[in-house]
């Protein structure tokens, strides 16, 4: 737990002087994009972020995780993992460290434009459902 702490808050701080950092990412919440040993490159926030972009927030059990923004209101948003079924809870201004720009590992992604944003939402919206249907055809075929 202590170690999560350190690093959320070295990244909170490096991102609040206006520096960029690179994190590796775990877990599997926003695959097929990101998967785990994924190296990210993260941009201070310079304005709000929009429906399609990926964001790192920081979790009230001082985590670090990088989910994409699926519906922004006046004082909040919500983000999702892409490999996720639902959103996670609101998310306050406060939790968001900054905008993920780029996967550099293993081959380099940009994620800004209009295009990287189309084709966010198009795998938070549909990629939980193809594996849904993938895992109904390997259940049926066993």
């Amino acid at each position: 737990m202590e170690k999560h702490r350190l690093t959320t808050e070295l990244a909170a701080s490096l991102l609040k002087c206006g520096w960029s950092i690179r994190l590796r990412v775990s877990g599997w919440s926003m695959k097929p994009l990101l998967k785990s040993g994924c190296l990210l490159r993260v941009a201070p926030l310079q304005e709000t972020p929009q429906v399609g972009e990926i964001v790192l927030c920081r979790t009230k059990a001082e985590r670090l995780v990088s989910h994409r923004v699926v519906a922004v209101s006046a004082g909040s948003m919500r983000t999702k993992g892409d490999a996720c079924s639902q959103a996670d809870g609101l998310v306050e201004p406060s939790q968001i460290l900054g905008r993920v720009i780029a996967v550099e590992k293993p081959v380099f992604i940009p994620l800004t434009g209009r295009a990287a944003r189309w084709t966010g939402k198009f795998l938070s919206r549909f990629y939980p459902k193809l594996v849904k249907m993938k895992m109904s055809v390997l259940e049926g075929k066993a």
